[in-house]
């Protein structure tokens, strides 16, 4: 249960594979593994994934997509953003949510004499966000990366520094415990970049996140992941 991909970013400072494998943690332990080399049909051996890189298709081309028993991804065949994700356990039946995910940049506030500059633990923007985009405007390339026991795809912007990465885990069979596959990993990388900016994941989705009991202000209430810990309430005012 394992898989070497070919690993993506500058060359200078990026190995040249990554190494995937299945293993159990004891709770609060830990456990040592050892990497040997091996012929590529050895028996035990990584499996490799398979790297294609997409163009930007005109027309009725079918959206890109990666799958596992939890999520089907599917990506635009000409923005090549995420376009939905399919909840393919949802009870009742796959339930196929509109979700888009785009980088964006913030100007923001960078001389002390007028005020607290954005930092670590504050955000001043100066206005608005712009789509983080290559100069002249173009997409972020796409590149998908398939095997047997993870799938992703790679959404590149104006250098190879600069990018977004969905991964899915399998959760077939062979794993041992299926719900590895249970969560959508997002990686990202951007800069270095010029002035004092701030670079967000922008999701949009067609989720009702009105509260269901009305509050005086709030718009919107929705829940987020907090450092893998616990549940946090997230409220916008209007």
């Amino acid at each position: 249960l394992a898989q070497v991909n070919a690993a993506h970013g500058p060359p200078d400072d990026t190995p040249p594979y990554v190494l995937y494998f299945f293993c159990e943690l004891p709770a609060l332990g830990y456990r040592s593994f050892a990497v040997n080399a091996a012929p590529p049909l050895a028996d035990g051996a990584a499996e490799r994934g398979i790297v294609r890189n997409v163009g930007l298709m005109p027309g009725e081309a079918v959206n890109e997509t990666i799958i596992n028993d939890f999520f089907r991804l599917s990506f635009d065949h000409s923005s090549h953003l995420l376009t939905s994700v399919t909840l393919r356990q949802f009870p009742g039946g796959a339930r196929e949510v509109g979700v888009e995910a785009d980088l964006f940049a913030y100007d923001s506030y960078w001389n002390a004499s007028k005020g607290a500059v954005s930092g670590s633990y504050v955000f001043r923007p100066l206005g608005p966000a712009a789509r983080f985009r290559a100069p002249g405007g173009s997409a972020p390339r796409l590149q998908l990366v398939l095997g047997p026991h993870v799938n992703e795809v790679r959404q590149i912007y104006e250098t190879a520094n600069d990018v977004v990465v969905f991964r899915l885990y399998s959760s077939g069979s062979s794993v041992p415990d299926p719900s590895v596959g249970g969560f959508i990993e997002i990686d990202t990388a951007v800069g270095p970049l010029e002035g004092n900016k701030e670079v967000v994941l922008r999701f949009s989705t067609e989720l009702d996140t009105r509260p269901e009991t009305p509050l005086p202000g709030v718009v919107s209430e929705f829940f987020t992941d907090n450092n893998g810990q616990q549940t946090q309430r997230r409220r916008f005012n209007s």
